[in-house]
This record gives C-alpha cells, structure tokens and sequence, in this order.
C-alpha cells in the first residue's frame, strides 16, 4: 500500500528502483559526488553503521529532485538543509525490507538544523512525511530526538562497533522520551576526492554478510531519477 501511496504523491514513474554491488561503489556512484560546495565535514559517502537490512551509504551531494532537497549546500535559517530520503541517488538501502518500503511510501525528508552552514559541528534532524502532512519539529523533541554530533578527527568515540580514525565520523545518538532510542555512526567510506578509506573494507564485508544485511547480501539498493 505504501508503493500506491508514493506513485500518487510524486509519479510512480519519476524515479526508477537500482542496484549496485557495494564492492563496485566508488566516486562516480552510483550516489552523488556533488558536495563541492558543502563543508568538508559534509563532503564523501558516509556508511550508517549497523543497520542491517537497512539503510546502507548515503551522500549529502546534489540530487535532481528540486524542490529545495539535497541541493548542494547549506542555507541559512532554521533549516539548513533537507534530504529526501527515497530520493535522487542520495541514499541507499542493504535491502528492500520494511525500512525501505516505509521510507518509500510516506517519502520521508531529513530536515537537518545544524549549528552553522559553514563549520557545522552538531545538530538535529527533524523527520518529516507530505504524505501524512507531519513534521517532527522542535516542539516534538521531548518525544523524538535524532542528534548529530561531528567527532573530532582522527578519533573515536568508544561507542561505535569500530574506530575509524582516517574517517570523518558524525555520531547519531537518538532519544525517544527522554530515553536512549539507539546510536550509530556515519563513517565515511569515501574522502571528498574519491578515496577508499580503511572504512571502506568493512562496509563491504558488512554488506556481505547475509546473517546482518538480508535477502539481498552484497548489493544496496537506491533511488535515481528516470532520464
């Protein structure tokens, strides 16, 4: 149901449903590589850590869906930057489980409140859904809370399943009233100028692992727009 409610809200045929090896990812996608006018700590493709059938990488370069989302750089305001998350080659999935039909069907968006759009360092993410017409805004932070917090370079924070010194790392601690909600990392897998970090190896192997990744073990899933 959630496919019928998509193809309505923003045409079924707009976006086209692909698939990579992730050993094959590399600076020319299958995600964007257009951050240049992002700040450094925004630049690469980041992993999310630990989420098994989940998401996989994600870019917060350029995308072609317009409306404002992922438009290659931050804005002043409240909101510095939004991300759909079934967008145009920004995120990607390790299979086609329940978090993908979730995010496909309500077309959640990112809403990043971030500390500064030059030097960020810290934040919060508001979920939002214009198919069921809700944000979870500041007003909801006592019931939600997706944080993003940028760890210092060349160090760790102790709470990742790994260190990843040679990575740039945002930690993404959540809370759900008041209470721990969940923690995992973006660990970036591939530098601002393409470069495979030593992150990139265990990506790889965690998507191969079909005890953590699901149906589909090496190969993610994404989003591009039909051309």
């Amino acid at each position: 149901k959630w496919e019928k409610v998509a193809a309505f809200m923003w045409g079924e045929s707009r976006y086209q449903i692909k698939s990579k090896r992730c050993e094959d990812v590399s600076y020319d996608g299958p995600l964007s590589n257009e951050w240049q006018h992002l700040p450094a700590a925004l630049q690469g493709v980041f992993w999310l850590t630990d989420q098994g059938d989940s998401s996989a990488l994600m870019s917060f370069g350029a995308s072609g869906d317009g409306g404002g989302l992922s438009s290659g750089k931050l804005s002043d305001g409240p909101v510095n930057y939004e991300i759909r998350v079934a967008g145009d080659k920004v995120w990607s999935f390790m299979d086609k489980a329940s978090s993908w039909e979730l995010v496909d069907g309500i077309d959640l968006v990112y809403k990043f409140r971030m500390d500064s759009p030059t030097n960020p360092t810290k934040g919060t993410i508001d979920p939002s859904s214009p198919v069921l017409g809700l944000t979870l805004g500041p007003r909801t932070k006592w019931l939600l809370r997706f944080d993003v917090e940028l760890v210092p370079f060349g160090t760790c924070t102790g709470r990742g399943t790994n260190c990843y010194p040679d990575s740039v790392t945002w930690a993404r601690p959540s809370s759900i009233a008041g209470i721990d909600g969940g923690y995992y990392e973006l660990v970036q897998v591939l530098d601002a100028t393409g470069n495979k970090l030593p992150a990139f190896e265990d990506f790889v192997n965690y998507c191969n692992d079909e005890g953590q990744t699901g149906t589909t073990p090496g190969s993610l899933w994404y989003h591009e727009i039909a051309k």
